[in-house]
């Protein structure tokens, strides 16, 4: 980089300037500021926050995305920016062609004095497993979480209990506070 004044054009500095790669693998990294002020009186530890939208940049490659996996597998969360202290993470759902994420991660402190900045990972073609660690994102406090996605039993928990359900009938998936939901009748809907 050369930088001359405009009072003196004779003042001229140089200066290098070397653009490197992460050291982790991953091509892009994008911080993820959680607003304290959205964070009840107390601080809050362990806690799994949704992070759900469409993102074009989270598409597959193919589909014009940064994303190198089709399903998702090259996108991870960590805690420092250099992204070496990687967050347990659960993927709901990932739709390749744009980019609709919905994506369960654990915030080991959540302040609600300070925001809290996390960091989304993305882009590394090396991987081609999935990253998740879905009981690592519900602690002990929980006992089941069903997401319900499965079009029929059995239904499976993401907590380490890693309880499955044995039948039962759901209905018809609608739209839900946090992306899809159901309503059981209380007769002929449920889960055993």
């Amino acid at each position: 980089v050369k930088a001359t004044s405009q009072a003196d054009a004779t003042a001229v500095g140089i200066a290098t300037v070397t653009l490197s790669a992460f050291t982790n693998g991953y091509s892009y990294q994008r911080p993820l500021v959680i607003d304290h002020t959205k964070v009840s009186n107390t601080d809050q530890i362990n806690f799994p926050a949704l992070i759900s939208g469409t993102y074009a940049f989270l598409a597959n490659v193919a589909n014009g995305g940064k994303v190198q996996s089709p399903n998702g597998y090259d996108i991870i969360f960590t805690s420092d920016c250099q992204g070496t202290q990687k967050l347990d993470h659960e993927v709901e759902s990932y739709r390749a062609t744009d980019g609709t994420v919905s994506i369960w991660v654990r915030i080991p402190a959540l302040s609600h004095t300070t925001d809290t900045v996390i960091y989304l990972w993305y882009g590394n073609n090396t991987i081609t497993t999935s990253q998740e660690n879905h009981s690592g994102v519900w602690d002990g406090n929980y006992q089941m979480v069903l997401h319900l996605a499965e079009s029929a039993a059995p239904y499976r928990d993401s907590t380490i209990n890693q309880y499955a359900s044995t039948g039962g009938t759901l209905p018809v998936q609608s739209t839900g506070k946090i992306g899809s939901g159901q309503t059981f009748d209380g007769a002929s809907q449920f889960i055993a």
